[in-house]
């Protein structure tokens, strides 16, 4: 209809005009988020956090692209919404994780202590 318009668009070059990108499916959407999803946790894996990690927190971290570590649905819903806000409660999941299994602390840690001391450390 638009092409036969004065304006003579396709409603994939109006949406280019309007949006300054390209128009794409949701199929292709969908692997480009992947494709994100999946780079954001390669650069957490190879970061300086995860050199000398447990094999469990490495674990966890690998099973964050294919969604089968606890909390990765949390993850990635806050990836949905902010990449940068996830890679930084990534960030702050595996130093609480790293601090734990590192056994900096003693056996138990209450959970608002341990937040505290994340906080406060990524915060420097």
């Amino acid at each position: 209809m638009l092409e036969n318009s004065r304006f003579s668009l396709t409603l994939p070059e109006l949406f280019r005009v309007l949006n300054g990108e390209q128009a794409r499916t949701r199929l292709e959407q969908k692997a480009i988020d992947d494709a994100e999803w999946e780079k954001l946790i390669h650069e957490a894996m190879n970061g300086s956090l995860l050199k000398e990690a447990s094999e469990k927190v490495v674990a966890w971290t690998e099973g964050l692209c294919d969604e089968s570590s606890p909390g990765a649905r949390t993850l990635r819903k806050v990836f949905a919404n902010s990449r940068l806000e996830a890679a930084y409660c990534l960030k702050k999941a595996l130093k609480a994780l790293l601090m734990v299994t590192e056994g900096s602390h003693s056996a138990s840690i209450r959970l608002p202590i341990l937040s505290a001391k994340v906080t406060e450390t990524l915060m420097r």
